[in-house]
């Protein structure tokens, strides 16, 4: 799991979707359900949820959110059986995001909700509390009409949830929740509630709290801040910092980075005027349209390996 995880930062899910899923029918799956599964493998099942959160995860980041939904349904049974309460909490978290990410905002505030009511069940957590707070908020920002003061409660109980003391007993398979990840949801509430300054300071702070090594979580920070930066007219500095995530994720497989470069490429569009926005524009395209035919034969050669986790 440690292994996936610390890939995965690095090169993306595209590139790991398909192992993840071969390990767990290869290697999971017959020790879940062989003839040799007995009534003392709950913690297998704890690992193979831990797992196929992380598959949905992966899946999300190579574009393909049916099979996400899919996976983070299916770790969800596989933890109920397992019975680890906070891992629980963390995968209807997972479904928060992804429902944010659709733009169901109820589903999303429901699911956030029902992470709370889990963990508040359980032993506690302080920083997957915050995430789910966070999450809630993030369903609230993006709710119409939005409630701005709601969103600013949430985030901040979020944030008073991390300050406090790291949990006694976190389990070893949820995944690590700090201040870079609240700021991170805190730039996409400020992002769609217009708040463009206080944006902006959160997806600085994000940078400043990503090294160069969290490479995708970096770059989102990244295009982040280049996007709020066009719509404050900077358009010349949000050249700049999208040019260094060009130089930094040539290597990523993460369609969620090609689609923000797309977002950006049409908000920069209009500033084409400029020759330092045009030629950048020229690079961007260019760099865009090689990333997504090369991701999409890759995706195209592994679809077919990576759909036969059917889980319990």
């Amino acid at each position: 799991m440690k292994a996936f995880r610390t890939a995965d930062l690095q090169a993306g899910g595209g590139h790991l979707h398909a192992s993840v899923i071969r390990y767990l029918q290869t290697d999971m799956a017959p020790r879940l359900f062989g003839a040799d599964a007995g009534a003392d493998n709950l913690a297998l099942f704890t690992a193979a949820a831990a797992l196929t959160e992380m598959a949905g995860w992966m899946a999300h980041d190579a574009g393909r959110d049916v099979t996400a939904r899919r996976h983070f349904g299916r770790a969800l049974a596989l933890v109920q059986i397992g019975g680890d309460q906070q891992l629980a909490a963390h995968v209807l978290g997972s479904m928060s995001h992804l429902a944010s990410y659709l733009s169901e905002s109820d589903e999303a505030i429901a699911l956030a909700r029902q992470g709370q009511a889990v963990l508040h069940a359980g032993p506690t957590n302080p920083a997957l509390e915050a995430r789910m707070l966070a999450l809630e908020a993030r369903g609230v920002a993006s709710k119409d009409p939005a409630d701005p003061a709601e969103c600013a409660r949430l985030l901040l109980r979020a944030e008073r949830a991390l300050e406090s003391a790291p949990a006694s007993s976190a389990s070893t398979w949820v995944s690590h929740f700090d201040e870079g990840s609240l700021a991170s949801e805190t730039t996409r509430c400020l992002r769609q509630l217009g708040d463009l300054e206080q944006a902006r300071q959160q997806a600085e702070r994000i940078i400043s709290l990503r090294p160069s090594h969290r490479t995708r979580s970096r770059a989102f920070g990244q295009l982040a801040l280049a996007s709020v930066l066009i719509a404050q007219n900077e358009p010349h500095q949000a050249c700049g910092i999208a040019s260094d995530v060009l130089s930094a994720t040539h290597s990523l497989g993460s369609y969620l980075v090609i689609s923000q470069l797309l977002q950006l490429q049409r908000q920069l569009e209009p500033h084409a005027g400029s020759a330092t926005v045009t030629e950048f524009l020229n690079c961007l395209r260019d760099t865009v349209r090689d990333r997504l035919t090369f991701y999409q034969l890759t995706a195209e050669d592994q679809h077919h390996r990576d759909e036969g986790w059917e889980g319990p």
